[in-house]
């Protein structure tokens, strides 16, 4: 079983209270734990990293865009299923902070698309 959360912090750094945050988090958690998927929900980044001397530590930054597409490959791609249960928690929804172009009702809908859509079961509180 691969388990992953996050948890919405008003207080916090915009990270922390953002889908990005959210998108990174959940992203890094199941990463760390089915690391053979990385090179496939993250090609460009792991072609980067390959090409990168192994012994120099580097920071590599990866687009918005990327993690989000990523982070849909994982939750969609339904052969991944019959390898790993994905059980996801998420809390304090009621701290997220709407943005412009992503407000309260666009994060609804997406969690409820990956508990109908794929086989990542949620556990998501307020």
């Amino acid at each position: 079983m691969v388990l992953a959360g996050f948890f919405f912090w008003n207080p916090g750094s915009d990270l922390q209270k953002s889908l990005e945050g959210l998108f990174r988090s959940l992203l890094h958690g199941i990463l760390e734990q089915c690391p053979h998927y990385i090179p496939h929900v993250l090609p460009k980044t792991w072609k980067k990293a390959r090409a990168g001397s192994w012994q120099a530590q580097s920071d590599i930054d990866i687009p918005v865009k990327e993690i989000r597409t990523a982070f849909d490959q994982l939750v969609r791609n339904k052969a991944l299923y019959q390898e790993h249960c994905f059980c996801l928690f998420i809390d304090g929804l009621d701290e997220y902070q709407e943005r412009p172009n992503h407000d309260r009702r666009e994060m609804v809908e997406l969690l409820c698309s990956w508990a109908r859509d794929s086989g990542v079961k949620l556990c998501v509180s307020s």
